[in-house]
């Protein structure tokens, strides 16, 4: 199992307490943007992993013929 997807889960459960260490050098502010700024980029490769999802879907009904709600 991919132990960054072993890290993501434990970090949303809190299995182990904090996996991520805050930067402890940095003001609040520029901490804050870096975890938005991140987040936003994580939901970024979320949306274009399921665009391509769904291409893939869209490529393999064509070959199929199944046009989906198309009479």
């Amino acid at each position: 199992m991919n132990s960054s997807f072993v890290m993501g889960v434990g970090s949303v459960l809190n299995l182990a307490g904090n996996h991520f260490p805050m930067s402890r050098n940095k003001s609040g502010f520029d901490a804050d943007f870096q975890a938005i700024a991140s987040d936003w980029e994580m939901i970024g490769q979320d949306f274009e992993d399921v665009m391509k999802r769904l291409d893939q879907m869209e490529f393999g009904k064509e070959e199929t013929g199944f046009k989906g709600g198309e009479g």
